[in-house]
C-alpha cells in the first residue's frame, strides 16, 4: 500500500473520531445545561447532595428501598418504613431532588395526621404512594388531603408488594379507616410479589392472623439500627468522594452514558412480565375479608407504567386483564388509572421528564390519581 493511500486512511479515521467526540460532547452539552421553562436541572448524585445538605442538617437521612432493610434481619425483625421524624433525600427525575420530612413511623405524612381518631383514607402502596421524585404537597396523598379536607394516613414504601403492604398496614393500622386504598404498580410490583412470597417472616402475616412484630412500640430500636446500618455505609462513601467538578463529569460523558444505560435498562423491562403470582389472591382475600369486619370501603387502584405509552409497539405486560378478573371476582372496587391515562392527548405529561420509559409520575400525574381516587370515593361501591 502507498504511503499516500495510508496517509488518506489515517485523515479519513482522525475525521470520523473527530465527528464522533464533537458530536458526543455535544450531546452531552446539551443533558448538562438543557432546561425546561420552569426547571433547572441539578445534576448532582445522591452522595453528592446528601453530602452539601449534612453541612448544615445533620438529621439528613438518605432513603432507600426495603431491600436494605433485610439486611439487618438478624437483628430480630424488619424494619418497614424509614427513620422517624427526619429529613429525608429521595430521588431526582423531574430536574431536583426531592425532600422528605418523615412522620413519628417513618412514613411520608406529616406527623399530626396519626393524632385524629379515624383516618377518611389509608393508601398503601409503593414508591408511587410514598411520593417519590415530588416534594409536598404534589403527592398524592398531599393532594388528596388538599381536595377533600380529610385526614389522609400514606403507608406507601418504596420496593414493596401488596405482601409487605398487608404487612405495613397489620402494623400500622388506624383503628378506624373509613377508605382504604391499595394500589397495584404494573412496572415491578408483581416481581416484588415474587421475591416477597419467600420471606419467611411475611408468610408469618398470612398464615398468623395474630402474628406482629410489635413495630409501632419499637421505633426506637428501628431508628437507631437504620442510623447505625446508614451513617456507616454513607461515612465510607463519603470518604471516598473527591470533589469532583463539571468538567470531570463531563470529559467522562457521564450523562450519555447514564442514558444510554436507562436505555437499555428500560428494554429490559419490555421482555414478558412474570404471571401473577398465586398468592397475590390470597391477600387481597384477606384484605377483603378486613374490609367487611371493619365496615371500610376498600378500592383496588390499577397504576400504569410509562413503558406503555414510550414502547406501544414493543409492550407486552399482559397482566392487566388477569389483574382485573381476580378483583372482579372478589368484589372489589377497581379503580382504572390505566383507562385514565389512555384516554388523554398528552398522557406523557404525567411521567417523569427525565426518564426514557421507565420511572414514577410527575406532578400533574399524581395530581390525576389523587383526583381519581377522591372522585370514587364520593360514589357509592359498584358491588
Amino acid at each position: 500500500m502507498k504511503k499516500k493511500n495510508i496517509k488518506e486512511i489515517f485523515i479519513y479515521l482522525l475525521i470520523i473520531n473527530l465527528s464522533i467526540f464533537a458530536t458526543l460532547y455535544t450531546f452531552e452539552y446539551y443533558l448538562i445545561y438543557k432546561k425546561d421553562i420552569k426547571l433547572v436541572y441539578d445534576n448532582r448524585s445522591n452522595l453528592e447532595v446528601y453530602k452539601d445538605l449534612k453541612k448544615n442538617n445533620k438529621n439528613i437521612r438518605v432513603s432507600k428501598s426495603l431491600a436494605t432493610n433485610w439486611l439487618i434481619e438478624e437483628r430480630g425483625f424488619v424494619p418497614f418504613a424509614g427513620v422517624s421524624k427526619a429529613k429525608t433525600l429521595v430521588c431526582n427525575e423531574n430536574g431536583y431532588w426531592s425532600i422528605v420530612q418523615s412522620d413519628r413511623y417513618g412514613f411520608n405524612n406529616p406527623d399530626t395526621e396519626w393524632n385524629k381518631d379515624q383516618a377518611d383514607y389509608v393508601l398503601l402502596g409503593d414508591s408511587f404512594i410514598y411520593g417519590s421524585c415530588v416534594n409536598r404537597p404534589y403527592d398524592i396523598s398531599s393532594v388528596l388531603r388538599d381536595i377533600s379536607g380529610k385526614t389522609v394516613i400514606n403507608l406507601g414504601i418504596g420496593g414493596t408488594s401488596i405482601l409487605m403492604q398487608y404487612a405495613i398496614l397489620r402494623e400500622y393500622s388506624p383503628s378506624k379507616i373509613k377508605n382504604l386504598f391499595v394500589f397495584y404498580y404494573e412496572g415491578n410490583d408483581n416481581d416484588n410479589l415474587y421475591v416477597e412470597s419467600k420471606k419467611k417472616l411475611l408468610k408469618k402475616y398470612i398464615t398468623q392472623d395474630n402474628f406482629s412484630q410489635n413495630l409501632i412500640k419499637n421505633q426506637d430500636k428501628i431508628d437507631i439500627t437504620l442510623l447505625e446500618y446508614e451513617d456507616k455505609k454513607y461515612k465510607k462513601e463519603i470518604e471516598k468522594l473527591k470533589k469532583k467538578k463539571l468538567y470531570n463529569k463531563f470529559l467522562t460523558i457521564y450523562y450519555t452514558r447514564n442514558l444510554v444505560k436507562n436505555y437499555l435498562f428500560s428494554n429490559i423491562y419490555l421482555q414478558e412480565k412474570r404471571e401473577v403470582d398465586k398468592s397475590f389472591e390470597i391477600i387481597l382475600k384477606k384484605l377483603k375479608n378486613l374490609s367487611t369486619n371493619k365496615n371500610l370501603n376498600l378500592y383496588f387502584v390499577y397504576l400504569p407504567e410509562n413503558l406503555r405509552y414510550y414502547n406501544k409497539s414493543k409492550y407486552k405486560n399482559k397482566n392487566y386483564n388477569n389483574i382485573k378478573e381476580i378483583v372482579d371476582s372478589l368484589n372489589i372496587e377497581f379503580v382504572d388509572i390505566k383507562k385514565l391515562f389512555d384516554a388523554s392527548d398528552n398522557v406523557l405529561s404525567f411521567f417523569s421528564i427525565t426518564q426514557m420509559g421507565y420511572g414514577h409520575y410527575s406532578i400533574d400525574g399524581y395530581k390525576k390519581v389523587a383526583e381519581e381516587i377522591y372522585n370514587k370515593s364520593l360514589l357509592p361501591l359498584s358491588k
